[in-house]
């Protein structure tokens, strides 16, 4: 059994704006992926594509093209391809009445209207909770004074403690709505997904 909590976060300014920024590239990917796949007329190509998992595999040849994305953790650049895969397989659905609420095709995200969710969706790969702060690796990025390559972290602070009874050890998953975070005065609203029985432009 799943659960959701949703819990409000004491963000500092600097914080929020790199979060903001990892979201508007996770934003910036999907509509990449999303034009890539629109542009691809070759059937082979296509069935390729298609799959659940297509999209994704087509992160690592963008790296190179697009460092940025390396600033990015990697559950988080996987989930915005997934996103877009299942709203790829979704469509077809739908018009073959298959699903109860007719839905369209994948439309271009205007981040300005929507900030991008961050999803980290693998069991402590990502984000670790020490406490009420909670740590999150956001990517690769070059050391100004060695000029190595570095991993990179961030850290907010859950506003209140976890609930009585919310095993902090069963946590799956971990989801931020950046939209949430935009404008809220260096608040964030993120929740925790737990198993168990615990409740840029081109």
């Amino acid at each position: 059994m799943q659960s959701a909590l949703k819990m409000r976060l004491e963000v500092e300014e600097h914080t929020a704006a790199v979060l903001e920024g990892q979201s508007r590239i996770a934003n910036w990917l999907y509509n990449r992926l999303r034009r890539r796949f629109r542009e691809t007329q070759d059937p082979q190509a296509a069935r390729v594509l298609y799959p659940e998992r297509g999209l994704r595999n087509r992160i690592p040849a963008l790296k190179p093209e697009r460092p940025f994305l390396q600033t990015v953790h990697s559950s988080v650049l996987k989930n915005a391809a997934l996103r877009l895969s299942s709203a790829i397989r979704e469509y077809p659905k739908s018009r073959r009445g298959e699903r109860a609420k007719r839905v369209g095709g994948p439309e271009f995200r205007s981040w300005k209207r929507k900030g991008f969710s961050l999803h980290y969706d693998e069991p402590w790969k990502g984000f670790r909770l020490d406490g009420q702060t909670l740590l999150l690796s956001l990517g690769i990025a070059l050391d100004g004074a060695t000029g190595q390559r570095k991993q990179v972290h961030g850290s907010t602070r859950l506003a209140e403690p976890l609930p009585d009874g919310f095993d902090p050890g069963k946590v799956r998953q971990l989801r931020r709505r950046a939209v949430v975070l935009r404008r809220l005065h260096g608040e964030a609203v993120r929740s925790f997904s737990s198993s168990g029985g615990t409740g840029h432009r081109d």
